[in-house]
């Protein structure tokens, strides 16, 4: 066996991704608004194919190569982090859309000029604590289910986040749905308001219920998600190469 070596560099980056090409993106997570382009800086600095994805398909691509590689059908990761979004897996095939940044589901309305990404995300409960004077770390937040302040804001973020689920569930009507992310971090009572909020939903319109499970992935899912897809970016042009080499 030969000694690897490093032919392509995948970003895994947080949404909205306004270009892949550029990994163009813009923020308002925990250290507020920022617009900030990836790609030409880090192919400058390494002078090897980037190529760029949003997180969620990121860590789509690693959950289902890395734990579900013989799964079929439409599978579907929704990761509630700092943003909101869902993507797609359909016979092992990643869809993300005409622009490649389909799915990002914190960008929908939700009621008086706010999207769900103001309502039940990590962004927004940081939002909420520090308009409320509450200073304290996001890990610290978490890990206070009975705090008055993180109770008043999951008596709003619970129902909201439930809806969201339901509207991608109506939209993509996939097989199996996996949720990652903020809600992971509560306590079992926290995940079985939502569970049963979107069991009850959905049976209310009529719809499929899909197999709908809580899964927490390590810090690198996004990461091994990311190499995975710089692989496939360079594979056929790497396959050529041996093949024409041999």
């Amino acid at each position: 066996m030969g000694t690897p070596r490093v032919c392509a560099v995948g970003l895994g980056l947080p949404g909205p991704v306004n270009d892949v090409t550029r990994g163009s993106v813009q923020t308002d997570f925990q250290f507020g608004k920022a617009s900030l382009e990836f790609v030409p800086e880090v192919q400058s600095r390494c002078g090897l194919p980037v190529t760029a994805a949003g997180n969620s398909y990121c860590f789509t691509a690693g959950h289902h190569r890395m734990h579900n590689p013989r799964g079929d059908g439409i599978e579907m990761v929704i990761l509630n982090r700092f943003g909101l979004a869902a993507a797609l897996v359909w016979d092992g095939r990643l869809y993300t859309g005409a622009s490649h940044y389909a799915g990002d589901l914190g960008l929908l309305p939700y009621g008086d000029g706010k999207r769900y990404s103001d309502v039940c995300t990590g962004s927004s409960l940081l939002t909420w604590a520090r308009g409320n004077g509450d200073d304290r770390p996001f890990q610290d937040l978490l890990g206070s289910p009975n705090d008055p302040l993180v109770r008043e804001w999951l008596s709003a973020a619970v129902p909201a986040f439930i809806q969201t689920i339901c509207n991608a569930v109506v939209a993509y009507n996939p097989d199996t749905v996996l949720i990652e992310g903020t809600f992971n971090k509560f306590p079992g009572e926290t995940k079985r308001r939502i569970l049963d909020g979107v069991v009850e939903e959905i049976s209310r319109v009529g719809n499929m219920l899909p197999e709908i499970s809580f899964f927490e992935g390590d810090d690198l899912m996004g990461a091994r998600g990311a190499a995975l897809l710089a692989r496939d970016s360079i594979a056929d042009e790497v396959l050529s190469r041996i093949i024409s080499e041999a």
